[in-house]
């Protein structure tokens, strides 16, 4: 499949070809993104690119749709597709400046630039635009290209596919370690870690071996494994281990290596549903003795009976109940309740009174579409089991009515029960609000690098080999680093309640200045929104002088 788009870069405009091929290897659709042309600003007419007229030649189907969407070109007239003329260079032109100068200082206000820039002194530019490209446009990081043009970044001259493949296998393991060391170094204080998995099916990747893919259960898999500071909510420590290993096994490993690269064996476990039975729970207690934060299936028996009894005794109508979130009101409550007969655990219940009326307002809609069906004798047969539970028909003698169709509602009320209900069990944290903190900030995290991943092409590994998969996580990594500062610093300031991250992101990317004759850049005026959310994050409001400085200096933009 083939696009034709326009896109504006400063006072440009470009026209870039989109084509879509199905790729036998990988099993999904590559969209390959090219440049062809730009309309002439005088004439407005298109113009194109010598190469592109060539290859125009040899496509009929294609230049039948160039002549339709530019009736007015003239093919014979080319132009060198090397020589744009960069934006921001040239008395007149308007540049974005927003997304470098905020994360630039983010990373700097945090910690993490000087060992980025230490540890990877030829290619922590190339490493830290893609990162900010990943926070801010979220696409996959064959398009970093046209957020370079876009935008004013370091002076790099290729980050396409090719090229930042290269980048991948340039860096060394040494580095990769040396950068970790650092960090984890910056950042002592007491930590958590969490489990997230990426399957693959590559044998050029040593630690792959057959685990437990939840997408594809033939895929092999490898997992990264993540390590939180528990006060800042930043990540500082990532490792690869085998897919083949189960949790406890793995935990135990892991906790030993993090323990000798943060010097320090408080460690408090964050991990997911699928993590808490009753083996691993009681492996925790006996063998590893860590801290740990855990939420239970919501249909385990134990889950199901400490829910019950938080029902029954109202607690969750009380004011102190209330838990302060980034979303909707929830309420919530601790017990000490035994788990075991040597061992007693914090449990802390919640509940989403929005989600449990959604789910009921959900599930009488689909009884109406599904009384109704009946009624017509179109009620489809894999509808028939859901239909038998939650209605009775009752067979009426009377000639006027052949059937009266109820709720069943014993099997409502016990279906509507436990929906919006959340347990975590710890060994460690007393307080239910800071246990839903921990948990809220570990499946935000988790959500974000996921996407990083999967634009970085990490998600389904099928030709990596170890060292770019490696390096190609040091980019996710510095991504999740700020992507987890600035929803810290949202929730911190109660800017959650006007701006959603992406929201926010727009805003800053907004900011503008144009070049003068004299060679000086003068930031535009910037709005009340955009000054509100720069000192939240204690990012210094730009001035002409502060802009001129960051870009020249900082950045050492165009080479000045």
């Amino acid at each position: 499949m083939t696009a034709i788009t326009l896109q504006n870069m400063g006072n440009y405009k470009y026209i870039y070809l989109s084509e879509s091929k199905w790729d036998r290897n990988l099993k999904y659709s590559v969209n390959k993104k090219r440049r062809i042309g730009k309309i002439d600003q005088i004439s407005g007419k298109a113009i194109f690119s010598a190469t592109f007229l060539e290859d125009l030649s040899d496509s009929p189907e294609l230049l039948k749709k160039i002549q339709t969407r530019f009736p007015s070109a003239d093919l014979s007239r080319t132009y060198d597709n090397s020589k744009i003329k960069p934006i921001g260079r040239y008395p007149g032109d308007t540049v974005n400046y927003g997304v470098s100068y905020f994360l630039y200082n983010l990373a700097g206000l945090i910690g993490v630039l000087t060992p980025l820039k230490e540890c990877f002194p030829d290619n922590w530019e190339t490493i830290f635009t893609m990162a900010a490209f990943l926070i801010f446009e979220n696409k996959t990081i064959m398009e970093c290209d046209d957020f370079i043009e876009e935008n004013v970044t370091f002076p790099l001259k290729d980050v396409s596919s090719q090229k930042s493949h290269e980048l991948f296998l340039r860096i060394d393991y040494e580095k990769y370690n040396d950068f970790f060391n650092m960090w984890s170094g910056y950042i002592k204080e007491q930590t958590y870690f969490a489990f997230d998995a990426t399957a693959a099916i590559s044998k050029n990747i040593e630690l792959v071996d057959f685990g437990k893919a939840k997408s594809d259960t033939e895929l092999q898999e490898l997992n990264l494994c993540l390590l939180y500071g528990e006060k800042s909510r930043l990540p500082i420590y990532q490792t690869i281990y085998s897919g083949s290993l189960n949790d406890v096994s793995t935990i135990q490993s892991v906790l030993n290596e993090f323990e000798a690269k943060v010097s320090s064996s408080d460690i408090l476990l964050v991990t997911d549903k699928g993590f808490c039975s009753k083996k691993n729970i009681k492996e925790l207690l006996t063998k590893t003795k860590v801290r740990f934060l855990s939420p239970v299936q919501p249909h385990d028996k134990y889950a199901t009976k400490i829910v019950d009894k938080i029902i029954s005794g109202n607690i969750m109508e009380l004011t102190e109940s209330i838990i302060h979130t980034n979303h909707d009101i929830i309420r919530g409550t601790t017990l000490l309740t035994p788990w075991d007969d040597s061992y007693k655990l914090y449990t802390h219940i919640y509940v989403d009174c929005m989600k449990s009326l959604q789910a009921d307002n959900h599930l009488k809609e689909d009884m109406k579409v599904l009384r109704d069906l009946y009624l017509d004798n179109k009620l489809p047969k894999k509808d028939l089991e859901m239909f038998n539970r939650f209605l009775i028909v009752d067979h009426n003698k009377s000639k006027k009515s052949k059937y009266h169709i109820r709720d069943n509602v014993e099997e409502i009320q016990k279906f509507l029960k436990h929906v919006g209900y959340l347990v975590l069990i710890s060994n460690h944290i007393k307080n239910a609000q800071v246990a839903y903190d921990l948990y809220a900030n570990k499946d935000c995290a988790e959500k974000a690098y996921k996407e990083y991943k999967q634009n970085l092409g990490m998600h389904h590994i099928f030709t990596e080999r170890s060292g770019r998969f490696t390096n190609k996580s040091i980019v996710a990594f510095i991504a999740l680093i700020l992507n987890s500062h600035i929803h810290r610093v949202l929730s911190d300031t109660l800017l959650h309640k006007q701006y959603t991250c992406s929201k926010m992101l727009r805003q800053i990317a907004r900011l503008q200045a144009f070049l003068d004759s004299d060679n000086r850049y003068y930031p535009k005026p910037i709005t009340k929104k955009q000054k509100e959310i720069l000192e939240a994050f204690h990012v210094e409001i730009p001035n002409k002088n502060i802009l001129n400085y960051f870009i020249k200096n900082k950045l050492k933009y165009f080479g000045d």
